[in-house]
């Protein structure tokens, strides 16, 4: 992730001579803010701004979705074409999700860290997994990340409430040998 976006940052910088010439004209080392903006920028001189946010937009309603929070008809057309496909093909494929263990934070202690995961589902066979929404264009070169980060959430120790700063509910049992990406 971290490579692409310096992809889009270099791309976008290609885009606009207005920000190779803030840069040009400000130390990177004194001038850390003038390098936000000029990074961000860059990435809205991409595109990759505006995939990101539309990413995170649907993310948020297939969540809200889940939580049932929010109906298919109150989703503005672009984003409800691809909820439907998100329910569908759970559905198809037999996938429960369990609307309590929605964006749920795991804390793996063992090595001082924490994440959220974004589901724990029950598949077809019975099995409780974590699962994990993917809105980018391809996963085809996060396979390692993503095993890394849903082997973080099913191993976890605990449950972190943020309301509360404290731990929170108690730990779901899931299958540690599988998790699922759903694109």
């Amino acid at each position: 992730l971290e490579q692409w976006q310096m992809r889009q940052v270099a791309a976008g910088l290609a885009r606009r001579q207005d920000l190779i010439g803030m840069a040009a004209s400000h130390d990177p080392d004194t001038d850390r803010k003038v390098f936000e903006e000029i990074v961000e920028g860059a990435l809205e001189a991409s595109g990759s701004a505006e995939g990101r946010r539309a990413g995170t937009t649907l993310h948020r309603f297939t969540e809200q979705h889940d939580l049932g929070t929010v109906k298919l008809d109150q989703i503005p057309p672009p984003y409800r074409a691809r909820v439907e496909q998100y329910r569908d093909k759970l559905a198809a494929d037999g996938v429960q999700v369990h609307p309590q263990w929605v964006e749920q934070i795991f804390a793996l202690d063992a090595y001082t860290i924490a994440g959220t995961a974004d589901r724990i589902v029950t598949l077809a066979d019975g099995r409780r997994v974590i699962a994990d929404l993917k809105t980018g264009k391809t996963v085809d070169f996060g396979a390692l990340e993503f095993a890394i980060q849903l082997a973080v959430y099913a191993n976890h120790d605990a449950t972190f409430d943020q309301t509360t700063g404290r731990r929170g509910k108690p730990v779901p049992d899931v299958d540690r040998s599988i998790g699922l990406i759903i694109h």
